[in-house]
């Protein structure tokens, strides 16, 4: 679909694809990010940042934020 095409079908609230592209960029930014944070504690034996991360393997949370980017 061209962007022509594109804009005329969506309303001026999401005729901005630039914005969405930086929202995008963006969340996969954070998710890298917590990703490093995280398996860095991991590595040093520190408690994990979050519950979402307790007494997962190094393996888990790598899947976790595997899926995560597949989902963004």
């Amino acid at each position: 679909m061209s962007r022509q095409r594109l804009n005329s079908v969506l309303s001026e609230n999401e005729q901005n694809l630039d914005k969405v592209w930086e929202w995008y960029l963006f969340q996969g930014s954070l998710i890298g990010e917590e990703a490093v944070r995280t398996l860095e504690a991991l590595l040093a034996g520190l408690p994990p940042s979050s519950p979402r991360y307790f007494a997962k393997t190094k393996d888990e949370i790598n899947m976790l934020f595997d899926e995560q980017r597949h989902e963004l």
